[in-house]
C-alpha cells in the first residue's frame, strides 16, 4: 500500500513539475515573439562631416540587447580601426554606442580614439539598417597634430 501511495505521489509531482515549467516558459515565448532578431555580420557605409568610411559590424544579442565588433576603414584618410559596438533593440528601431579605444586605430592614428553614438532602423526584410550618429575623434597623432574632430551630420547603411 505505502509503494502505491509513493509511486502516485511521485507521479503527480512529475506531472506538475511538467506543468509548472510549461507555464513558466509559455509566457517567456511570447514574450520573445516580438524581439526583433540583429544577430550576424553587417557590412555598408557611413557618411559624416568628417569623410566617408566603410565600416563592419559582427553582432551577438541576448534578448533587446546587443553587442559586437565594429571594424571601420577610410582609405582616403588612412584610417582603419577595431572597436566595440553595444546597443538595444526595440522593435526595429535600433540605438547604438560604439568605440574604438586608443590603440585601435592602425600606424599614424593608433593614438587617436573615437566614440559614436546613434539611432538606426530595420527594414521590414530584416536586411538593412539605415540610420544617423553623431560623435568625435580624440587625442593627437603627434604633439602638434590633433585627431579630435566633431563627427556630425552622419548617416549609416549597413546591410546583412
Amino acid at each position: 500500500m505505502n509503494q502505491r501511495l509513493l509511486a502516485l505521489v511521485l507521479l503527480s509531482s512529475v506531472s506538475l513539475s511538467g506543468c509548472i515549467f510549461a507555464v513558466a516558459v509559455s509566457p517567456s515565448s511570447a514574450e520573445n515573439a516580438n524581439i526583433v532578431v540583429v544577430i550576424g555580420r553587417w557590412s555598408g557605409t557611413t557618411s559624416d562631416s568628417a569623410g566617408s568610411a566603410a565600416g563592419v559590424w559582427a553582432l551577438t544579442q541576448n534578448g533587446t540587447s546587443l553587442s559586437g565588433t565594429a571594424q571601420i576603414n577610410d582609405s582616403a584618410r588612412n584610417m582603419a580601426g577595431d572597436g566595440t559596438i553595444r546597443g538595444a533593440v526595440n522593435g526595429k528601431s535600433i540605438s547604438f554606442h560604439m568605440e574604438v579605444p586608443v590603440g585601435g586605430f592602425a600606424a599614424a592614428m593608433a593614438m587617436c580614439s573615437m566614440v559614436i553614438d546613434g539611432e538606426g532602423t530595420l527594414a521590414d526584410d530584416g536586411t538593412r539598417i539605415t540610420g544617423s550618429y553623431t560623435g568625435a575623434l580624440g587625442g593627437m597623432m603627434t604633439p602638434q597634430r590633433s585627431c579630435g574632430s566633431t563627427l556630425s551630420r552622419g548617416t549609416l547603411s549597413m546591410k546583412r
